[in-house]
């Protein structure tokens, strides 16, 4: 029977994620039966989709959810009668009368099948009626998240704020969302550095982190910077990332470091920052006793309009360079940038012997941050997927 059923009511499970508050997790799930069923709350046709919070936990850790069929009366009606059909025509398949014997007697035709009818007749309604409105039908509709290694909130970030604010305010030197404005951004860390625009924000509706709201992202258009403000003098030890999209290489400072205030042309030192190459590599840029780049492998362009995260680290453990959640690049010998003073800026920064990018950035930038510490590696691989 449930073989029968499974094309009429089954639901597939696409993808989940945790919660944003860590007490369950959205499953995403499609209605790929014929009639509908109800996730949970949600209820959906056939081929609809739609993310379902899922609170129940089994003992391992796990967390499940079990649609249930959920038909229209009549349609639930039409299913009883489809699945009695079988039954009824066996009853009506009755053996005719046997004929007499040679003495003339006539074999008594055996009634008790009549005595079977009705409790059998019931019973078969009922079974057929919890089964297309009150069973779960484990077997079918069944949607458990099961990890071997891990379980599914593993994961604790669902936004890219979280991700970013997770950090800590002591942690944290100044951490933007880049959809306010118009003419500054709030500082998402506490800290209360909030930036200067260079000229009047624009937004764009095209994210790469989708599940935050406002969906917003920052336009930089070759001229556009956002200033960050306080003076720092020589870091040595921090954790740079952003989230951007461009279909331009070179491109000019994602996020960087320079001595020049509220202005993009420094006029005497800059380094610690990250831009595109001409080919379309991410670069993280460092001077230590001489030029120091690290990149992301030769072969793929990031300049291709999709999003991408990167996050950057110096400290006594090296330089590291994430691209998407890994580690594309790293050199441990490398402990130290120039020595100097100077502020942290977002899309802009002079570039002068290290590209022949424009100073400016052009594309789409949103949730950027500046980290009193770098990012571990697991960090960096949960900021990534936060976005996703």
């Amino acid at each position: 029977m449930a073989l029968w059923i499974r094309p009429w009511f089954n639901v597939r499970l696409l993808d989940y994620r945790p919660s944003s508050d860590g007490d369950g997790v959205l499953m995403h799930v499609v209605n790929t039966g014929l009639l509908p069923i109800l996730a949970g709350s949600t209820r959906l046709l056939s081929g609809q989709a739609a993310s379902v919070l899922s609170t129940d936990r089994l003992e391992n850790g796990a967390y499940t959810l079990a649609p249930v069929a959920d038909p229209d009366w009549l349609v639930r009606l039409l299913l009883v009668a489809i699945c009695l059909l079988p039954f009824l025509c066996g009853l009506l398949a009755r053996p005719s009368d046997p004929l007499p014997s040679p003495m003339g007697l006539r074999s008594r035709p055996d009634r008790r099948a009549a005595r079977i009818v009705v409790p059998a007749g019931i019973l078969t309604v009922v079974a057929v009626v919890v089964l297309v409105t009150v069973s779960t039908s484990t077997a079918a509709f069944n949607a458990t998240i099961r990890n071997s290694t891990d379980s599914a909130g593993t994961n604790p970030f669902f936004t890219c704020r979280g991700a970013e604010t997770s950090v800590g305010k002591a942690a944290t030197w100044a951490a933007f969302a880049l959809s306010q404005g118009p003419s500054h951004e709030p500082d998402l860390s506490g800290n209360g550095r909030h930036g200067t625009w260079a000229s009047p924000n624009t937004t764009s509706n095209d994210v790469g982190c989708v599940r935050d709201a406002p969906a917003a992202s920052a336009v930089f258009s070759g001229s556009q910077c956002l200033y960050v403000p306080t003076w720092q003098n020589n870091p040595n030890v921090f954790g740079l990332e952003a989230w951007f999209s461009t279909t331009t290489a070179p491109s000019g400072k994602i996020i960087g470091f320079g001595d020049g205030f509220l202005t993009p042309n420094d006029p005497y030192y800059w380094d610690r920052h990250i831009f595109l190459d001409d080919s379309g590599r991410v670069v993280f840029g460092l001077f230590s006793n001489g030029f120091v780049r690290l990149t992301s492998p030769p072969g793929t362009s990031y300049a291709d309009g999709e999003w991408h995260s990167v996050i950057a680290n110096l400290s006594a453990a090296g330089a590291q360079l994430f691209v998407d959640g890994v580690l594309v690049d790293q050199n441990p010998s490398v402990t130290i940038a120039q020595n100097y003073g100077g502020y942290w800026r977002i899309g802009c920064g002079r570039l002068t012997y290290w590209s022949s990018a424009p100073d400016t950035f052009t594309g789409l930038i949103q949730y950027a941050a500046i980290y009193r510490r770098p990012l571990t590696a697991l960090e960096a691989q949960q900021h990534a997927a936060a976005g996703r």
